[in-house]
């Protein structure tokens, strides 16, 4: 797969932020809209909350395969929660320094809590 189209991304918590990076990512490759994942009063809790209320969009899948599209949830201590795209045993994310396509070990380094999904479309 080639994400070279999204390096160039930036970000902006308010306009443009992992969860909008993600939902461009997974629609270009899945055709598939997550919808808009980011509250109106960005926070911790509120960016968590929106998670967890919108849960039900998505599976929860334990063992993401190397081929194939996963979003990942990642919680760090005293940092909002952040969202990227799983693939070959990588993430692709977007973050205040910019895009980057590292391996999973790199992206989670220092996280309490990793977690993978795909999104279940209910228009099919």
């Amino acid at each position: 797969m080639n994400f070279d189209k999204y390096m160039n991304k930036k970000y902006n918590i308010f306009r443009y932020n992992c969860w909008d990076f993600v939902r461009d990512v997974w629609y270009d490759f899945k055709k598939e809209d997550i919808g808009k994942r980011t509250p109106s009063c960005v926070s911790k809790i509120n960016i968590q909350s929106a998670f967890d209320l919108g849960i039900a969009d998505f599976k929860k899948i334990y063992n993401p395969g190397c081929d194939d599209l996963s979003i990942v949830l990642i919680k760090k201590p005293a940092s909002l929660p952040h969202v990227g795209i799983h693939y070959d045993n990588k993430v692709l994310s977007l973050t205040k320094q910019g895009v980057s396509y590292v391996p999973l070990k790199i992206a989670t380094r220092f996280a309490t809590e990793v977690n993978f999904y795909v999104y279940i479309n209910k228009n099919i």
